[in-house]
């Protein structure tokens, strides 16, 4: 069986309002998201968070396979270890999270629940 490569994660803090959030991403995520947030720094008004990470949703395939493999990379699991928890095969994850396949509602539901969010953001 292989082993699952450990990533090393960044800390990074975003302002939202007047509080601050901090995520834990992996360090090819956090270079990703300063080389698209370097070519904004000069501008005036804020900038929307889509439009940042706007290259990785595209190259990923769309919003919810874009949010549930961030999901899933921010909390540190492995795909096989978060379709067990869905009960799912992981070729199946895999390929949600390649948008080779549908999220569905019910499996939606399962992801939010394990991450603690709001179900609609994984459809």
């Amino acid at each position: 069986m292989l082993e699952p490569m450990k990533t090393h994660h960044t800390e990074i803090k975003i302002k939202k309002g007047s509080r601050y959030h901090s995520y834990k991403v992996p360090e090819s995520v956090a270079k990703r998201i300063v080389g698209s947030i370097s070519k904004y720094k000069q501008e005036e008004k804020p900038v929307p968070w889509e439009e940042v990470v706007k290259a990785d949703i595209e190259a990923r395939g769309g919003n919810s396979s874009y949010f549930i493999k961030g999901a899933r990379e921010a909390a540190g699991m492995t795909q096989t270890e978060l379709a067990e928890k869905l009960g799912i095969q992981r070729t199946n994850l895999s390929n949600i999270e390649r948008e080779k396949r549908p999220v569905g509602k019910e499996l939606a539901k399962k992801i939010g629940e394990i991450f603690k969010v709001d179900y609609r953001v994984f459809l």
